[in-house]
């Protein structure tokens, strides 16, 4: 991102206190919080990334036992391919709403037009 406009801007002591405290919980420095709620994005707690992506990888190997399951099922004639395709889909469709509840931030629902 080009910067080249310099904005300032003058905060009550409890208002500066509040901004630091919401750019913390963000896990955002001050100006980058500023710019994404400006391109009317509404940042998310931070997580904690350790216990997170253990998470995810708890969730992975799960998909992945999963999948090996209904490929076996598959070969032995309990499922037909449709029904594993379709199983398979759910899962990574979780896995994909995980990331987007805890990772990617919202468009803000306030508009300003």
């Amino acid at each position: 991102m080009r910067k080249g406009i310099k904005k300032q801007f003058w905060f009550s002591p409890e208002l500066d206190k509040e901004f630091r405290r919401k750019a913390e919980i963000a896990g955002l420095s001050q100006s980058a919080l500023i710019r994404m709620l400006v391109k009317g994005y509404e940042p998310k707690p931070r997580v904690n990334m350790t216990e997170f992506f253990n998470s995810m990888n708890k969730l992975f190997d799960m998909v992945n036992a999963t999948r090996a399951l209904l490929a076996k099922a598959n070969r032995l004639g309990i499922m037909s391919r449709e029904e594993v395709d379709n199983e398979i889909e759910k899962w990574e469709s979780f896995e994909q709403e995980i990331m987007r509840e805890f990772l990617r931030p919202e468009k803000s629902k306030i508009k300003c037009k």
